[in-house]
């Protein structure tokens, strides 16, 4: 195991690229690789003033851009968790969720909610004047997720792993050797920030979008010849609703890998993009945020396996019936799923 702290991306990809390459666009919101680290360690400083420290969580109400990436990589380098939700939560969801959650801080950017709650803007610690080093501290958990409440009242998920990505096990995600990916899903959604971080962890610039809009995300993978990136099936759909003529405008023939997850697929939706870009292009992913089970399967395999979400990759599933007996190949049953850490590790 050879862990890299998650804090140490930015410099990692300044020492990789140059400080003054781009590391994360959202429209004209560019921040380079040098930025980047700059920004996160003038916030960090400004959290340590306010005693923000190990096993600290702070929730972060922010919309995609450059800001929420500096706050992220400046509570890593303190070892303390983010906690990251919707900006655009009302008030009183929002306020059911920080009960759970008791965060010390509350970053946002509404300014109604820094009203009501006490939040601080995100400009927070930006003109911060301490550049000195920060030691990155080691913590037990890297993030807190919210769930989407469809079971009942909202739960905090707080992932168990350390802040640091283990440099020698890398998830099977199928970035490519070199060059931007494009980031179509908001961060405060677990698999946008979990493949976001990993992306800029490999020396992945990350193009990003303030909000998706279909022919946008199109705009997008002609102009930096993307070969990565993911959608959910809404954003599929919208991109297949477009009319002939402004799909066709745009060349996106670099891509080599999409990505689609976080709810059901309909079958003649995946055969269209199965259809438009290849097999081997289009992988389906299934997951939950609490990290339970991984299956994965790629677009070849789900033509001959149709409604298939795939195998599971490092955990385990099994079917079992009323009785709790596992049941054959092709009967219907409960799934139960057992994490690669081991029962109750998640």
């Amino acid at each position: 195991m050879s862990l890299i702290m998650l804090a140490d991306i930015p410099g990692r990809g300044a020492a990789t690229h140059g400080r003054d390459a781009w590391a994360i666009r959202h429209g004209d919101d560019v921040i380079t690789w040098g930025e980047l680290e700059d920004r996160a360690l003038r916030r960090a400083h400004a959290l340590q003033n306010r005693g923000i420290g190990v096993g600290n969580l702070v929730t972060l109400a922010l919309p995609n851009g450059s800001a929420i990436y500096e706050w992220l990589f400046a509570l890593w380098r303190i070892g303390a968790t983010p906690h990251v939700v919707s900006y655009r939560l009302p008030e009183a969801e929002l306020r059911a969720i920080i009960e759970i959650a008791r965060p010390v801080m509350v970053i946002a950017s509404d300014p109604q909610l820094q009203n009501s709650l006490g939040a601080f803007g995100s400009e927070l610690g930006a003109d911060c004047d301490d550049p000195s080093p920060i030691e990155p501290v080691l913590a037990d958990n890297w993030k807190a997720m919210s769930s989407g409440g469809s079971t009942g009242r909202p739960k905090i998920i707080v992932a168990p792993g350390p802040n640091a990505f283990d440099n020698e096990k890398k998830p099977p995600l199928r970035f490519p050797e070199d060059g931007p990916i494009l980031a179509t899903g908001p961060i405060y959604h677990d698999m946008p920030m979990t493949t976001n971080l990993q992306a800029l962890f490999e020396g992945h610039p990350v193009v990003g979008m303030q909000r998706f809009d279909p022919e946008e995300a199109l705009r997008l993978i002609d102009e930096f010849s993307i070969a990565w990136t993911s959608f959910v099936p809404t954003m599929m759909m919208r991109i297949s609703r477009l009319p002939e003529a402004v799909r066709s405008k745009y060349d996106v023939s670099s891509l080599t890998t999409v990505w689609h997850w976080a709810s059901p697929m309909p079958p003649e939706l995946k055969q269209e993009w199965i259809e438009w870009l290849g097999p081997e292009t289009i992988w389906e992913l299934y997951r939950g945020t609490e990290g339970i089970v991984t299956a994965i399967l790629n677009g070849s395999e789900w033509l001959e396996h149709r409604g298939s979400v795939g195998r599971a990759v490092g955990s385990e599933i099994k079917i079992v019936n009323d009785d709790g007996n596992e049941v054959p190949q092709g009967e219907i049953g409960e799934i139960f799923a057992l994490p690669a850490s081991g029962a109750g590790s998640t």
